[in-house]
């Protein structure tokens, strides 16, 4: 079994769906799109590491060799309306496969590990495809701020994370498709961060202070400010520590 690092070589197929290894790319999200745009339907664009990785907002994201890097396509089944809501059941999907009790979920698509960003989520949608970027910081961090697995002596086989990503996404799917989402936000709001803590949103021109009050069904961030509940439907967040608080 391998383990600590990426395998040198994948197999041809994982959990059903079809496995595109390279050692380097651009993007493996950017490849993925252009797999969809093209037809492809579960597949996996896997790289050693990517030389132009994007988070969200087209933000760069640093993506060194050592870590898993993934793009999942598959075709949406279920209302185009539903397709925000898939990004929830990936973060839930991924923190359950890593099984550390410390990990908690930051709305909307990111992955703490002790208050740490270990796990950086990516939803871009291509026609009826949806294509869910990945990168799990498996050996080591690349910014000072995020964490790793092995930063917890975590010893992981990427390939067995992967797998256990693509079999619940399988089972997310199947439930967004059947209208169930209900069961999801119980289990992402048990994860939540921050959770009636004293959070900042940052809404592009202007800012938003108030109490985190987790997800409603459609998956939009609640906020209980002065004025009442906001609801936040896209937004930056993160917490307000108590002695930053006047």
């Amino acid at each position: 079994m391998v383990t600590g690092t990426l395998a040198d070589s994948w197999p041809a197929q994982l959990a059903g769906y079809a496995v595109e290894h390279h050692a380097s790319v651009t993007s493996t999200q950017a490849l993925a799109r252009v797999r969809a745009a093209a037809g492809a339907h579960r597949l996996v664009v896997v790289a050693d590491e990517q030389r132009g990785g994007l988070g969200r907002r087209g933000r760069h994201w640093a993506s060194p060799e050592g870590n898993l890097y993934a793009s999942i396509v598959r075709r949406r089944g279920f209302d185009a309306r539903a397709a925000p809501l898939f990004s929830l059941v990936a973060a839930v999907v991924v923190a359950e496969a890593l099984a550390e009790p410390t990990v908690t979920l930051k709305w909307p698509n990111d992955i703490l590990l002790g208050g740490r960003k270990v796990v950086g989520l990516l939803l871009d949608v291509e026609g009826d495809a949806l294509i869910v970027g990945l990168g799990v910081n498996v050996t080591m961090s690349p910014v000072p701020e995020g964490t790793s697995l092995a930063a917890v002596g975590r010893d992981v086989d990427p390939r067995a994370l992967l797998e256990e990503i693509l079999l619940g996404l399988d089972v997310g799917a199947r439930d967004l498709e059947d209208g169930s989402f209900a069961g999801w936000r119980a289990r992402w709001l048990a994860r939540a961060a921050w959770l009636d803590e004293t959070v900042r949103v940052e809404l592009g021109d202007r800012a938003l202070v108030g109490r985190n009050r987790g997800i409603d069904e459609a998956g939009a961030l609640l906020v209980a400010t002065g004025e009442g509940l906001v609801t936040v439907l896209a937004g930056d967040v993160e917490r307000v520590r108590p002695e930053d608080q006047g």
